[in-house]
């Protein structure tokens, strides 16, 4: 008889950045504004959510909604600067992503807030065009 593990699923409704202090002065979290998770802790997390865009010489922003999904093994972005560094996913909790560089032994934790910026809009096509574009004039 085997039993079928079910992974713990926890939704998150604002994602924030921790509070902190320095210097004995506390600064307050901040909110992505619409953006959201579930996460099946050690399976997946899924990113979706309303953010608000300024297209190209607009005064007003638009709304755009995303959903996009991660499971264990999958490509995410951990880094940019001039490129955007990519890795598989190796772990996911409550709270943070691992993620494993192709290149090197380090692995990579993310805070739920900094790998939802970098991949709420992750396309793997367009980073590996736009990356090819920006190595052709390093």
């Amino acid at each position: 008889m085997s039993k079928a593990v079910k992974s713990k699923v926890v939704l998150v409704s604002e994602i924030a950045t921790k509070p902190r202090s320095v210097r004995g002065e506390v600064y307050p979290a901040h909110v992505a504004a619409g953006h959201q998770a579930e996460i099946h802790i050690g399976e997946k997390i899924t990113l979706f959510g309303v953010e608000k865009v300024y297209p190209y010489g607009a005064s007003e922003p638009e709304s755009k909604s995303y959903r996009v999904e991660f499971k264990i093994g999958d490509m995410a972005e951990y880094d940019s600067y001039n490129l955007a560094y990519l890795g598989k996913v190796v772990a996911i909790t409550e709270k943070t992503i691992s993620i494993q560089p192709n290149v090197g032994s380090k692995v990579h934790r993310l805070s739920l807030y900094e790998f939802d910026m970098r991949n709420h809009d992750f396309n793997l096509e367009e980073i590996r065009k736009r990356n090819s574009d920006v190595m052709m004039s390093i």
